[in-house]
């Protein structure tokens, strides 16, 4: 490889070349050269350049895809986004030893870079579709969904009378009607069918990826995202159990990330 320090001494260029069609090996060598490089300081910018990020060049200036430097996202580490970026291509570390795979069992339906409001409208530079964007990164093989929300077939007849928002909600305080929110949606029939699919899609997740670790991604957002998330433990504790008993014994971790860290780590994808 080619190590690059600038004058200023605070960028490091590193170009790692492999045999055609080897992408792995390149891979590896970054996320070993990442890796080692966490060992003195995480809050550093890693990014590589690609296929889809080389035909985005223009006037000779270099386009890039990877974890930026953000001043409010400490705990996100570069070999985080490396791994979850090409999971797909990295050699594991040891015999047997898989990639985790990522799923996103929660997240909100818009969400802003800041994770402040306002949330709407979706303008695409500092409000996004959280559920689109998770749609295109399991379209390109980055990630697996397996979430509902509202308005969609698990809503139940009963209902009607549900109140999804806050603006729908009554409270003299914003904590009051958050809370209106969450108490209304965990009676609805939505949220039964909810747990039930997605204990169903973290069954068939361990069940197809029996020697992988399962990350079941949360991404933070309003009260019913929240009301998501707190079911979480429970619905892995079942699937845990009822895996057992097929001799199965599933490893599953659940990640709560704002939707700036989550970026952070996946990126986006065409």
């Amino acid at each position: 490889g080619i190590v690059e320090l600038d004058r200023s001494l605070n960028h490091m260029d590193v170009c790692v070349r492999s045999e055609t069609g080897d992408h792995s090996a390149s891979v590896d060598a970054l996320l070993r050269m990442v890796t080692a490089c966490e060992g003195f300081d995480v809050f550093f910018s890693c990014s590589i350049i690609t296929s889809n990020s080389m035909m985005k060049h223009v006037r000779g200036e270099r386009c890039c895809e990877g974890r930026p430097r953000d001043d409010t996202d400490r705990g996100v580490k570069p070999s985080d986004w490396v791994r979850a970026r090409f999971g797909d291509v990295i050699t594991p570390r040891e015999p047997g030893v898989q990639v985790p795979l990522s799923v996103v069992a929660s997240c909100p339906h818009t969400m802003s870079l800041s994770n402040t409001p306002p949330f709407h409208p979706v303008d695409n530079i500092d409000v996004f579709d959280v559920f689109e964007h998770c749609q295109r990164l399991q379209r390109a093989g980055r990630l697996k969904m397996a979430f509902d929300r509202p308005g969609t077939s698990t809503v139940s007849p009963r209902d009607a009378g549900v109140v999804w928002s806050m603006a729908d909600a009554a409270g003299a305080t914003e904590a009051e009607r958050w809370a209106v929110v969450k108490e209304s949606v965990a009676r609805s029939g939505w949220f039964e069918g909810f747990q039930t699919r997605i204990k169903a899609s973290v069954m068939s997740f361990v069940q197809s990826h029996p020697e992988r670790e399962i990350h079941l991604l949360c991404i933070r957002g309003g009260p019913i995202t929240e009301l998501e998330q707190e079911a979480m433990s429970k619905i892995v504790l079942e699937v845990q159990a009822d895996m057992a008993l097929y001799q199965i014994h599933s490893r599953i971790k659940i990640e709560l990330l704002t939707y700036s860290e989550f970026v952070a780590i996946f990126g986006d994808a065409p």
